[in-house]
């Protein structure tokens, strides 16, 4: 998958979870949550029962790429609440090419690349964050925990007091 088609297939991506987040909030899927509850009602305490709704897309030489994951799940017995584990985009430029990719992937290879700041090197193709790629902060979002602000003036996030590496980051 490249850029582009990424690009062109979230916000289709973004419709279908809205779609499966009216289904969890609404009563259709009454009956599901229930026996989900009923099934970690079983379970010991530290226990949790999960049911998991995923879309992936895979390319012709069997890559896949997990872009929609979300599902319910339930502690001690509890109505099962809406989850997420998937990826939000981040912007990156790349050799000069400002490209936009989940933020768990590499933006030239798209391999899994969690952790960047932690691991600056792309485990598929070498990709050196810093370097040959850098996180693009256009809007102030911290790229870390994606709820406070950062800037080039105060790189410390008011909500997590993760220090954005200005090693790794371009301002837009």
């Amino acid at each position: 998958m490249d850029s582009e088609l990424y690009e062109q297939v979230d916000p289709l991506i973004d419709d279908v979870a809205d779609q499966i987040g009216e289904l969890i909030d609404g009563d259709q899927l009454a009956v599901l949550k229930a026996k989900l509850a009923e099934i970690c009602g079983c379970l010991p305490g530290e226990f949790s029962a999960s049911l998991d709704i995923s879309l992936r897309i895979t390319d012709p030489e069997g890559l896949t790429l997990p872009l929609l994951q979300t599902g319910m799940t339930s502690f001690d017995g509890t109505e099962p609440q809406q989850v997420w584990g998937d990826s939000t985009p981040q912007d990156y430029v790349v050799f000069g090419d400002v490209v936009v990719v989940p933020n768990d992937y590499c933006p030239q290879c798209w391999a899994e690349w969690r952790f960047k700041q932690r691991n600056p090197k792309c485990p598929g193709c070498g990709l050196q964050l810093g370097r040959e790629v850098k996180i693009l902060l256009d809007s102030g979002i911290c790229p870390h925990c994606e709820r406070g602000t950062v800037s080039a003036g105060n790189p410390v996030c008011v909500e997590c007091n993760n220090r954005v590496n200005l090693d790794y980051v371009v301002w837009g």
